[in-house]
């Protein structure tokens, strides 16, 4: 576990990353090609259909921070050190994939919402 979970925490956030890239790009030619928002919605109604996109873009940025690497001072031969830092880093790393899957899941919902109201 203690090899396998750095890696396996940046490949889900790596595949997330793509899942949210692709409903970004579904979301968007919808919004362009389909008749997906009313005409007759006033601009407010409108801006409300960028809901979803804004919460795929902060489940993003929390996605790049699983991937992005951090300076840390950590001495080889001091085995309390390395589990300390790692002790500390993968409960953090963790909690940020959680919160990108859950900006992802409330930006499903917010759609579904939407699309029902309409």
């Amino acid at each position: 576990m203690v090899t396998d979970g750095p890696a396996a925490i940046r490949s889900a956030a790596t595949s997330l990353m793509t899942g949210l890239g692709a409903l970004q790009g579904i979301y968007l030619g919808i919004l362009g090609f389909a008749k997906f928002i009313p005409e007759d919605a006033n601009v407010v109604m409108k801006g409300v259909f960028t809901a979803p996109l804004l919460a795929w873009m902060v489940a993003l940025y929390h996605c790049l921070q699983v991937m992005l690497t951090e300076t840390a001072t950590v001495h080889l031969n001091d085995p309390t050190a390395l589990r300390q830092h790692y002790e500390t880093w993968l409960p953090l790393k963790q909690g940020q994939l959680h919160t990108a899957y859950w900006w992802m899941f409330g930006g499903l919902i917010m759609l579904v919402v939407l699309r029902l109201k309409l």
